[in-house]
Order: structure tokens, then sequence, then C-alpha cells
């Protein structure tokens, strides 16, 4: 069985979250509690009638017990008894309800997600090239492009011939790592706990691909690096495969949401396939097959980063004559 993270029932809340560096990083449990729901009011709400039933009717019982004599004497009784069980339950339904408020709020906003995440991912665009052995100077990128589509790049030069801007030679796609929390914010956006990223360094004479994945909760990460030969990539792709590929259940979405997340049936991938067959393979999003296969409410502009990778490639394997010393 898949097990998820969930959040601790103690400990600080942030002083400012959504706007942290990496050095004093949310605590987990405070990020868990975006991917689980709160109590609903009603609970609260029920209890507290619970509460004030129970308590009206023991103070009647009560004053007919002292005012009254006879036979009424055994119904004050009963109104009693029955206060303080209506009372009793109403109590307890509201510490259980206190004890779950105090385990999920305060929670982050959708913006205090997207920020950590942003956060994340420019620490792993810095990461990067360290570790894999490079440097912006080593790094190529696209000029210029012409022709209708915007995609026929003419010219690839070295970031020595323009000014040096950090991170602006990588390429960069993320999406859900799998098995992980999901929830959709008040944004219509899906936001996972864990996430796959890939870092596309084109160089001269190879392209070198970082691949990582991210714990959201505690900022670790799994690493790896590729580097492939120009001449030696075949093809680089986009499928849509069933989500059971990945071995049953790997979506853990809040209880309020579980409905929506029954239709999702499909993700969607880029792959880089070598001619060794080895590949290097990253899940952009995950939808329903009836949905379009480009999401507008995803921050990621992967088909984009497509294009420079292929435009790359074409550049590299002979579309278009090069200098000596930029030749593979």
């Amino acid at each position: 069985m898949t097990s998820f993270p969930q959040p601790p029932s103690t400990g600080p809340v942030p002083h400012q979250p959504g706007a942290h560096p990496q050095s004093s990083r949310p605590p987990a449990y405070w990020i868990a509690r975006y991917f689980v729901d709160p109590p609903h009011p009603s609970l609260l709400k029920s209890a507290q009638t619970k509460m004030a039933v129970g308590g009206s009717l023991a103070v009647l019982g009560v004053l007919v017990l002292v005012l009254a004599g006879g036979g009424t004497k055994a119904l004050g009784f009963i109104m009693l008894v029955v206060g303080c069980i209506v009372g009793g339950n109403g109590l307890s339904a509201k510490k259980v309800y206190d004890r779950a408020y105090a385990l999920t709020m305060p929670r982050p906003s959708d913006a205090d997600i997207d920020q950590l995440i942003l956060t994340d991912t420019l620490s792993i665009m810095n990461r990067a090239l360290p570790q894999l052995g490079l440097t912006e100077a080593d790094l190529v990128r696209p000029r210029g492009a012409t022709g209708p589509a915007g995609a026929d790049f003419t010219d690839i030069a070295g970031a020595a011939a323009a000014p040096v801007t950090p991170g602006g030679n990588q390429m960069v796609v993320y999406g859900p790592s799998f098995p992980c929390n999901i929830a959709i914010g008040a944004d219509n956006r899906k936001r996972f706990s864990r996430y796959e990223f890939m870092v596309i360094c084109p160089t001269h004479y190879q392209l070198a691909i970082y691949t990582c994945q991210l714990d959201l909760y505690t900022g670790q990460l799994t690493e790896q690096t590729n580097e492939y030969h120009y001449q030696d990539v075949v093809a680089v792709r986009t499928s849509s495969i069933p989500l059971n590929t990945f071995r049953g259940v790997t979506l853990n979405p809040r209880p309020s949401q579980r409905a929506h997340f029954m239709h999702l049936d499909t993700a969607r991938q880029m792959q880089i396939i070598v001619s060794s067959g080895d590949r290097t393979a990253i899940t952009l999003r995950v939808s329903s097959s009836a949905e379009a296969t480009v999401d507008s409410g995803d921050p990621l502009d992967f088909p984009q980063v497509l294009e420079r990778v292929r435009a790359t490639l074409r550049e590299k394997k002979g579309g278009v004559q090069q200098p000596d010393n930029d030749l593979i």
C-alpha cells in the first residue's frame, strides 16, 4: 500500500510563509496542510447546537426537580439525564473538531505553494550546472527565430556572444512525481507534494540533462545526470499514456476533491531518446483523456521548450553550417 505524508499535530507556524530563502524553509507539516481538508464548519455548528440543546435541557431538568413535586420530578430527572447526554456528545464533537482544526490551520494559500515551487525551481536551476560540471559559458542558445511559426532558428551562438543571463540558456520542465498528494487550488490549478524536474543544458558538443525528484515538504532531492552527443539523439517525443502504467493508485487527493480525481486517467510525458535505446523521461501533467492535450492552466511552457530542443538538434546535426569550433 502506498503511503502519503501527513502533517504532524504540533509545531510552530512559519512567520513569513510564501517568502523565504531555502535556509528558512517552512516546516513540512505546514506545507502538508495544503493537501488535506480542514474540518467543515457544519461540524462545529452541529457540536455547538448539541451543547446548547443539552445545556438547556439540563437546566430545565434541574428547575423541574427543584420546583415541581410528585411525579413531575421524574420528568425533570429524565430531562436532566437527556440534557447531560446530548450536551456531552456535543462537547466531545467540539473537541474532535478543535483537534482537526489545529491539524490543518493555519494553512498555505495557493500563492504560498506557488512561491515555494518557484523558489525550489530557481534553486534546482542553480544546482544543475555544477552537477553537470558546466558553466554558463559552456552553453549555447537560439539567438533568433524566423518563419511564420516562429520556430525556424537560423543560428545558435555561444553564450559568450551575448550578455549572460543566469538560467537564460537552460530549458526547464517539471511535473508530478509519483506517488504524491494532489490538490486543486482556488484557481483550478493542480499542485503536487512531489515533483520531478528536467533541466536541459545544450552545449557546443552535447546535450547535458539534469533530472531530479523534489519532495516539496522537505526540499530533499534525488538527482541524476545524463550527457548525450547530438548525433546519438534520435527523438524528442511527447506522448500520453494511461495512469495505470505507474502501478496502480499514485495520487492521493483531498477528500473533498476525490470525485474529480476519479476521472484522471492519463499522464502526459516528454522523452529524449538516444540511439542506444536509453531515454530520459519526465511526466508533464496528469489529466482526463477527455481534456485537451495542453492544459491552459499549467504554468509549464513546454511546447516552446520542445521546439527549442528540436531546433538545437537540427542545428547541431547539420541543419545549418556552424563555425569549426562549434561542430560535433
